[in-house]
């Protein structure tokens, strides 16, 4: 009986790294290989390069109606710089800035509440984890990305952490008690 066990398990187990599903970051000795600070960098640059083109699509509206309403082209403000335009400038930055953190909100909690991973994670084999080895909780998800702030604020230092720290965690991986690892 236990041997059919062993054996049932030991397919399963199988099928899922075929078809790519074991996604606890496990090496064959079965051991978390946790992601140093490069794999983690691109996939963050992949991330942020959907963001940026998402967040763009999103503004585009309201700077084409704003260029039609001041009636502007693209060069204008190097020409000639009057309040008009300043105030355009101003209103378009915020307004990028404001939807690209709603986006950003979205995008990451989305796809590490759900699948663990983002599409730059994804597209380099590595994924969030708890540190008990569960995938992560949407309340988990948002913390991960309230802690990307953090990280962010002081020069990137606590994205560069994960250099210097024994298991590889950036400062938004410790308030959320997460480890990136491979898949």
């Amino acid at each position: 009986m236990i041997s059919l066990l062993k054996t049932r398990l030991h397919s399963h187990k199988t099928f899922l790294n075929n078809l790519g599903l074991n996604n606890l970051g496990l090496n064959n000795a079965n051991t978390i290989v946790k992601v140093g600070w490069w794999r983690r960098s691109f996939a963050i640059f992949i991330d942020l390069f959907i963001l940026d083109i998402c967040t763009k699509i999103s503004v585009y509206p309201l700077h084409k109606g704003l260029n039609e309403l001041y009636d502007l082209d693209i060069f204008s403000f190097l020409i000639e710089v009057d309040s008009d335009i300043l105030r355009v400038l101003i209103l378009y930055f915020i307004s990028y800035i404001i939807i690209g953190v709603i986006l950003s909100c979205f995008y990451f909690i989305y796809f590490h509440g759900y699948l663990g991973q983002t599409i730059g994670k994804r597209l380099l084999k590595i994924k969030v984890i708890q540190i008990d080895g569960g995938g992560l909780t949407w309340k988990r998800a948002f913390m991960r990305w309230m802690g990307y702030f953090v990280s962010w604020f002081p020069f990137f230092l606590g994205f560069i952490w994960v250099v210097f720290d024994k298991d590889k965690q950036a400062w938004h991986d410790k308030i959320a008690s997460t480890y990136v690892v491979r898949v």
